[in-house]
């Protein structure tokens, strides 16, 4: 592994399995190697035995070239990341250079080393042929939230066979296993491999460190060189320290002078061992550290020695790791599409859509417009746009502009073509349109206790961008209830991944009228525990007026304010008590909601290494606007039994004025279905009606009455 240069901290780390003591700075293929052999003594006198035996063979001869079949799977986030094939290409010319020898920088190694650099004669290849048999790139493309500070999480998002492909992925940024630093990439070795772990086999790099163009602008490649030569068995220079040998010195190869510790720069006069020409030593005498390795953490690489060529390409031919063996054979040339006389062919394009699992949100008569912007793996000849509900409702356009003129949930497919053929990807629930001028809720108050099920399935919008865990209703706990919204957020339960360091899921409430209200409140239970002393998950409000398009921030809560005395614990956590719920309120929202006729709300939760997450009793509330008499709405005893119904239902409500009321039905969209009471100037006292639902299906509507200007609103469920 490979971390920033400017960082110079070193830590003490001892792998007691292989090497000795020595001062270095842990990176995470170490880790691995220490996870993976600590306890497996066999392995590791074999592994002292190859090094003694790969790096004085003859593999190094001008045997033909190996060929090493590649795929690159880039995990962006909404195009965050989704680096160019050319830069990809670009990644994959700049490694083949270092390995060839045909890097420009050779002629900066200093002459007590020039005549060992060596020449492996190694060149990789993107593969042509997928595990289908298909046309590709060698390039796949995943939009996941696991891209940031995350490691082998993304390996289980897109992987291809590795006894067929070495697989590569490329993400923002990776999680660092220990130590100071910032890290570039890490790598699996092939000794610390077996048959649980083949299927994570591979190097793990951020893409501005991939080629030299594109996010890596000007960069020169060589954390990827780094990474391949620990794929191939290559130790670090200084990964064993001065030791006694130079066999069980630095990294166990004789023609690579023993190193300390880890360096940062490049400076030429470091000489950390004295014992270089002990044992079958290239050297005679004392040398400097050969800060120009490859497997050095110096500035100044441009080499590997002919003994490090050995080691690796030993490592390619040895039994000891078959997927090796077959992943070069030449009949897997053939299969991948990378033996010498392939014959290119024209590559099916693959739809990619850039947020699969977020939704688009907007108002009945907006214009959206869809893009394609990430689609890869051939160039694209035509487009096809299938759009229920829309207007138009097809599209042969790249990127299409339609209208929805109906409140509801939405689906669509997209289909784009090339020469090698036709794909589509289906979008399940992608577009939710909202009526923002009959809005069913009144923000005078507005409770929800997610006691029913259907009622939080059809009114809450889950927004889900990671793909993984998301809210959802649970009934293991509940305030002084049954059920409550429940985000699974142990981060680290035992070797289950669940959300990761700064992944935010979120979700909204249905449409609120705030016209008739002023200085409007939220208030919700929360139920929260920290996993660790370091936890600082956090809360954030936010609200929208235009259904959902765009969003303002009005309120956050800290970590303290929502644990309460509920503590520590790694356990998976689940409240027992209404003692474990904590009370948070938004008093002064930032901005001016007042008269707004159509609001939304939106809780975003940013999970920062925390635990499990439950809401309830969530209340938005105002004051009524002058003119608005809210203790008149109690006085009306509104009823509405049985509710829920299978049947007609009884409404039953005082009337206490003499003038004209309105009574009707409508549904979730706010579409009258039934007029109860029209315009009718109705005794004083009690009145009842029963009510015929014999044309309603099963759902949620909203029984509202209005009286002088004011207007109150009781949900009906209908089974």
């Amino acid at each position: 592994m490979m971390f920033k240069s400017i960082i110079k901290v070193s830590i003490v780390t001892s792998l007691i399995f292989l090497f000795s003591d020595v001062s270095a700075q842990k990176c995470g293929t170490d880790h691995t190697i220490y996870e993976q052999m600590l306890q497996d003594p066999i392995s590791r006198k074999n592994i002292e035995q190859f090094y003694e035996q790969a790096q004085f063979s003859n593999a190094g001869d001008k045997a033909p070239t190996i060929v090493v079949p590649v795929v690159v799977h880039v995990i962006h986030n909404n195009g965050v990341g989704n680096i160019s094939l050319a830069q990809i290409q670009d990644g994959i010319d700049k490694v083949n250079r270092d390995f060839n020898k045909t890097n420009a920088d050779t002629s900066l190694i200093r002459s007590v080393f020039a005549n060992l650099s060596g020449r492996a004669d190694i060149q990789f290849r993107l593969a042509k042929i997928d595990p289908n048999g298909q046309c590709t790139e060698g390039v796949t493309r995943v939009n996941s939230y696991l891209t940031y500070n995350k490691r082998n999480e993304v390996k289980a998002l897109a992987q291809w066979d590795e006894n067929k492909y070495f697989n590569v992925w490329l993400v923002n940024s990776i999680r660092s296993s220990g130590g100071a630093g910032t890290t570039l990439g890490y790598a699996q070795f092939p000794f610390s491999t077996n048959g649980s772990s083949l299927n994570t086999f591979g190097i793990v790099v951020r893409n501005d460190e991939w080629g030299g163009i594109g996010t890596a602008q000007g960069g020169n490649g060589r954390t990827v060189t780094h990474e391949m030569g620990h794929c191939f068995n290559l130790l670090h220079t200084f990964q064993s320290g001065c030791g006694s040998s130079c066999s069980n010195s630095g990294d166990r190869i004789c023609d690579t002078p023993p190193a300390a510790n880890e360096t940062f720069g490049c400076n030429l006069s470091n000489n950390t061992c004295s014992n270089d020409a002990s044992g079958p030593s290239a050297f005679s005498t004392n040398v400097p550290d050969q800060m120009e390795n490859y497997m050095s953490y110096d500035n100044c690489q441009y080499m590997f020695t002919q003994n490090q060529v050995n080691v690796m390409r030993s490592t390619l031919a040895s039994s000891a790791y078959p997927w090796l063996q077959n992943l070069v054979s030449a009949s897997n040339l053939v299969a991948t599409g990378t033996n010498d006389n392939y014959v290119s062919q024209n590559c099916k394009p693959i739809a990619h859509i850039e947020s699969p699992n977020s939704v688009i949100l907007a108002c009945v008569g907006d214009t959206i417009t869809f893009s394609d912007n990430y689609t890869y793996n051939g160039p694209v000849q035509s487009y096809n746009w299938t759009l229920p509900g829309a207007i138009p409702s097809s599209s042969f356009a790249a990127n299409p502009s339609v209208v929805y003129t109906t409140p509801g949930k939405y689906n669509y497919t997209f289909a784009v073509s090339g020469q090698g053929g036709t794909s589509s990807q289906f979008i399940s629930q992608k577009i939710i349109i909202t009526d923002g001028g009959n809005t069913p809720y009144d923000g005078v108050l507005y409770e929800e206790d997610f006691q029913n099920a259907l009622s939080v399935f059809n009114e809450f919008i889950v927004e889900n961008p990671t793909g993984t865990t998301k809210w959802e209703r649970t009934t293991t706990a509940g305030f002084n209830s049954s059920a409550s919204f429940k985000l699974n957020n142990n981060a680290r339960n035992g070797t289950v991944f669940t959300q990761g360091f700064d992944e935010v899921e979120s979700f909204i409430t249905p449409s609120i009228d705030m016209s008739n209200s002023s200085s409007p409140k939220l208030e919700f239970k929360i139920a929260y525990r920290k996993r660790s002393t370091t936890s600082s998950d956090n809360i954030e409000i936010q609200t929208s007026i235009d259904c959902g398009k765009t969003w303002t921030n009005r309120w956050s809560f800290t970590t303290n304010d929502i644990v309460g005395s509920n503590g520590i614990s790694q356990a998976d956590f689940t409240p027992t008590s209404a003692s474990q719920w904590v009370t948070a309120s938004v008093f002064t929202f930032q901005g001016n909601l007042n008269g707004q006729p159509n609001v939304m709300f939106k809780i975003r939760f940013n999970s920062r290494d925390g635990n499990n997450a439950y809401i309830d009793d969530l209340k938005i509330f105002g004051t009524p606007i002058v003119g608005v008499n809210e203790n008149s709405l109690d006085e009306l005893n509104i009823e509405i039994f049985p509710n829920p119904t299978k049947d007609d239902f009884m409404l039953r409500f005082d009337n206490l004025k003499a003038s004209p009321i309105n009574v009707y039905l409508t549904d979730i969209t706010g579409r009258k279905m039934i007029d109860v009471v029209i315009a009718k100037q109705l005794p004083l006292g009690k009145h009842e009606q029963q009510v015929d639902t014999d044309n309603l299906k099963a759902g949620i509507y909203f029984m509202i009455l209005e009286q002088q200007g004011e207007r109150v609103v009781r949900k009906l469920i209908i089974q």
